[in-house]
Parts: C-alpha cells; sequence; structure tokens
C-alpha cells in the first residue's frame, strides 16, 4: 500500500514546495512516504502518526534510505492522543 501512495506524497510534498532546511510536520505520517520525500529534499522532517506499526515500517525505511548529498533530518514520535511519547530517533 505504501508504494501506491507514494506518488500523492510527492505531489503533497511538491505543492509544499518544501526547500533545504526547511522544518515539516508530516501529521500521520504512516509508513513515512511524504516524510521521506521531504527529507530527501533537506527538509528537517517529523512524521507523526499514532499507530505503532505503521511507525515501525517508517523506522525501517528510513534507516534504510540514503540520500546523494541529502542534509536532511527525520524525526518519528508515537502519538496517543495529547501525550507525544517519543518512538524513535532517525537521522538520515
Amino acid at each position: 500500500m505504501a508504494r501506491q501512495l507514494e506518488p500523492a506524497a510527492v505531489a503533497a510534498v511538491d505543492a509544499a514546495a518544501v526547500l533545504a532546511g526547511e522544518r515539516v510536520v508530516d501529521v500521520a505520517t504512516g509508513t513515512g512516504n511524504a516524510a521521506l520525500v521531504a527529507a530527501e529534499r533537506g527538509g528537517q522532517v517529523i512524521g507523526v502518526d499514532f499507530e505503532p506499526a505503521l511507525l515501525r515500517l517508517a523506522e525501517q525505511r528510513t534507516r534504510a534510505a540514503t540520500f546523494d548529498g541529502c542534509a536532511g533530518t527525520w524525526r518519528l514520535f508515537l502519538c496517543w492522543m495529547t501525550r507525544p511519547t517519543p518512538c524513535c530517533l532517525c537521522s538520515g
């Protein structure tokens, strides 16, 4: 499913015109499609989701991702209602 949604993630990041160094919050990040695209473009990205299984997949994807010359930073958080608890911190 994540692969099928990648074009929508690219379109969303394109529409937001994310530039290197800009701060991005990906709410309901899921498996991290838009967060990965924004980080690839050099954004400082925080992905937030309430579903631990999806964040685990996002974490795996961020750890496996490599971008040529990417200076982006990513953080993934597990957010349950109004009390966010860090799930993992990954930098790319």
